[in-house]
């Protein structure tokens, strides 16, 4: 828990400028005991950094690179970092696609970008080792899971991969019709 001075002094920060969800604490979780020690990860659009901090407290990961375009969502996430006293995270901001490919190629990739994810997954692939996992996140309607997972398999062919679905979770609802769905898939 904060203290009252330091939630004052985060106040000081536009919020409005930046997205966290807290209804996503139990995908967050699920996501974390995944993660093996020595590994690296790579959190494609990180906002504030609640993915990749709580893997820093409850595992032990080689690095995570927690990527954003947003400046103030980096200026939290670096507010977090510190108060959460971790010390794998480094906040990384600019475009995913171009900071990604920079990086030591990752074990698992965390893409909770549940409207514009699917444009980036082949950047993603290609900084993925052999074998390693990426956390996929989108909302979309029930009868648009095949055709996506279709597509995403399309796409790790073209990139030499094979896609393999470990676990696919209903997260929440989005609306009536819509709802936010987590794919873990594996790519050989």
């Amino acid at each position: 828990h904060l203290s009252i001075r330091r939630q004052r002094q985060m106040c000081i920060r536009d919020r409005s400028k930046v997205f966290f969800s807290p209804r996503l604490a139990t995908e967050r979780e699920a996501v974390a005991k995944q993660v093996q020690p020595g590994e690296v990860i790579v959190d494609m659009f990180a906002g504030i950094g609640p993915f990749s901090i709580i893997i820093a407290k409850t595992r032990v990961p080689k690095a995570i690179y927690a990527i954003d375009l947003n400046p103030e969502a980096i200026a939290f996430m670096k507010e977090n970092i510190a108060i959460n006293k971790v010390r794998v995270v480094t906040p990384i901001l600019g475009d995913a696609r171009e900071e990604i490919a920079k990086l030591e190629k990752a074990d698992r990739i965390i893409m909770n970008l549940p409207h514009d994810a699917s444009g980036y997954v082949g950047d993603a692939m290609r900084s993925l080792k052999p074998g390693g996992v990426i956390h996929y996140y989108e909302v979309m309607e029930e009868g648009q899971i095949k055709s996506r997972l279709d597509s995403l398999r399309d796409i790790a062919m073209r990139e030499g991969r094979v896609m393999k679905e470990l676990a696919r979770r209903r997260v929440k609802s989005y609306s009536p019709t819509l709802n936010f769905y987590g794919f873990d898939l594996q790519f050989l």
